[in-house]
């Protein structure tokens, strides 16, 4: 489980994907990609701590 979140959050940082989402009006444009890098730096963030014991 934690592999596949981490999975799907390294996914979205990409900084291809972070461009195609910026280039990309229907994905959401430069707002919206901000804003998915953040929750999935967050994410990440998150997944860190509870394996390490910390959260």
């Amino acid at each position: 489980m934690f592999a596949r979140q981490a999975a799907a959050a390294l996914r979205v940082i990409t900084p291809e994907r972070v461009r195609e989402a910026e280039e990309h009006p229907v994905l959401g444009g430069p707002t919206l990609a901000g804003a998915q890098r953040e929750d999935a730096l967050k994410l990440l963030g998150s997944l860190e701590r509870l394996l390490r014991g910390v959260g």
